[in-house]
């Protein structure tokens, strides 16, 4: 298989795995079903838990609310930048740009 794949050949490994599986009664050359995407930390109840945490001190560490929700440092930054448009000035967490509701404020 080296001589015709070159580099492109399954490792010893596989093959080996392969012959145990059809051993076994394996008769399908697909990969088994998988379940899907998986599991995210980013779902739409931490995003609103993210938003509860900063609407109640607008200067919590990003540190802070990823121990809260019990997910990364990462994530949480992606949510509160990206899924809740927010961004970090001075000490305080502020929206990136003013919407309709925030200049009716003024």
């Amino acid at each position: 298989m080296g001589k015709v794949y070159e580099n492109s050949a399954p490792s010893e490994t596989t093959v080996y795995e392969w012959i145990k599986r059809f051993k076994a009664g394996w008769e399908d050359i697909e990969d088994d079903h998988r379940s899907g995407r998986p599991f995210t930390s980013i779902s739409e109840e931490t995003v609103a838990a993210a938003q509860a945490i900063v609407d109640a001190d607008r200067r919590v560490p990003v540190e802070i609310v990823a121990h809260q929700l019990g997910i990364s440092d990462g994530s949480a930054y992606s949510i509160l930048t990206d899924r809740l448009g927010l961004s970090k000035l001075s000490v305080r967490w502020v929206p990136k740009a003013l919407r309709e509701d925030h200049s009716a404020q003024r």
